[in-house]
């Protein structure tokens, strides 16, 4: 078996996509996910699972809730997707800041079943042994139920 010493080039697209904003990605129309989960061989996994979405573009992904919040500024996602056991800002704490702050950008939670933690109110929760589909499903649906916009006459 051929061992890599760098398997960070397995990943080096998303990684790229995660830091450069102005790149045109995914066909018009494709859901922007952002990932927040502490352990990056995860974090990375999803990204690449998440992928097949034929509606579902990965933007990027952030090891802990303050990263997250900065990728948010940055990369604009339309959903974020939010591990359970993040570190600097919790998972609870960072979708109660992303409802406060930025309505439009829907949640889904991953729910730890051995914690007993709902998600907050405003977010999709799901449970962290779900399939891959179960997770695009959940992203299409939260992303069908996105806030409007405000209109210019609402400014």
């Amino acid at each position: 078996m051929r061992e890599h010493p760098d398997s960070e080039f397995l990943f080096r697209r998303h990684q790229r996509l995660a830091a450069e904003r102005d790149l045109d990605v995914g066909a018009a129309g494709s859901i922007r996910v952002l990932l927040a989960e502490p352990n990056r061989m995860v974090a990375e996994a999803l990204m690449i699972a998440i992928d097949i979405g034929p509606s579902v573009e990965p933007i990027g992904y952030a090891l802990d809730g303050w990263s997250a919040l900065e990728l948010v500024e940055s990369l604009d996602p339309d959903v974020i997707v939010v591990g359970p056991r993040l570190t600097g800002l919790d998972s609870v704490t960072l979708a109660r800041l992303l409802d406060e702050h930025w309505p439009r950008i829907r949640v889904v939670m991953l729910i730890d079943p051995t914690r007993h933690r709902p998600a907050p109110d405003g977010s999709y929760g799901l449970p962290l042994d779900c399939s891959t589909d179960e997770l695009i499903d959940a992203i299409g649906t939260v992303s069908v139920r996105r806030a409007p916009t405000l209109a210019a006459s609402d400014a």
